[in-house]
C-alpha cells in the first residue's frame, strides 16, 4: 500500500507501543533511534532529526521532545552533546525493527481497505482503492471517535457528523459492526 497515509500507519506502530507499556514520551525513542541511522553528517541538532523523524513518518514532534529523547540517547551512548550539537558516538544502534513494523502494519491496513472495498461492492458503493478506503475509515473513525474510543454504541444517526458521502458513512458503520461483533 505505498500511498497509504504514513502518519496512520505510525500512530498503529505508536498504539502497539502504547499497549506494550512503554511511557508516553518513550512511545517516540524508536522514531528517534531511526533517525539516528539517517543522519547524513557527523553531528546533527534536534532539529535536524525533527525533520528526518517528519520526513519518514510524517509526525512532527516538539523539538524540546526530540531533546529529551536524545537526553535518553547520550545517557544510553548512542549519542554525545557538545556545545548544543549530538555527535553519534560508535556503540551500535539497536534496530528498532520499525521499518519492518511498518511494513507489516501497511500490510494489515492495505487489507483491511481491501475488505471493505468488498463489502462496498456488495452494497453498490465503490471505493476506488485500499489506500481511499483506509482514509474514508479513519474519516469515519474521526468523526466519531469519542464514542468510537470509549467503545460505546453509535447513535442512531452519525450521518449528521459525517464529513463522509451519507451512503458511504451507512457502509462504513455497517462494515464495522459486521467485522467487529464476535463470531
Amino acid at each position: 500500500m505505498a500511498d497509504a497515509p504514513k502518519g496512520l500507519v505510525t500512530v498503529a506502530f505508536l498504539k502497539t507501543r502504547l499497549d506494550e507499556g512503554i511511557d508516553h514520551l518513550g512511545l517516540f525513542e524508536p522514531l528517534v533511534l531511526d533517525s539516528l541511522g539517517h543522519v547524513p553528517t557527523p553531528d546533527f541538532l534536534a532539529d535536524d532529526i525533527k525533520a528526518i523523524v517528519h520526513d519518514r513518518t510524517g509526525l512532527l514532534l516538539p523539538t524540546n521532545a526530540i531533546q529529551t529523547l536524545l537526553g535518553r540517547c547520550a545517557k544510553r551512548n548512542f549519542v554525545k552533546r557538545e556545545g548544543g550539537r549530538f555527535f553519534r558516538t560508535s556503540k551500535p544502534i539497536p534496530d528498532s525493527h520499525f521499518d519492518q513494523t511498518r511494513t507489516a502494519i501497511a500490510q494489515e491496513q492495505e487489507s483491511l481497505g481491501r475488505a471493505l472495498i468488498r463489502f462496498g461492492a456488495e452494497h453498490g458503493i465503490p471505493i476506488e482503492s485500499p489506500s481511499a478506503a483506509v482514509e474514508a475509515l479513519a474519516t469515519f473513525v474521526s468523526d466519531n471517535k469519542i464514542r468510537v474510543i470509549l467503545n460505546e454504541p453509535l447513535p442512531d444517526s452519525p450521518l449528521e457528523r459525517s464529513s463522509l458521502d451519507r451512503r458511504l458513512t451507512r457502509t462504513i458503520a455497517r462494515f464495522i459492526t459486521a467485522y467487529s461483533a464476535p463470531s
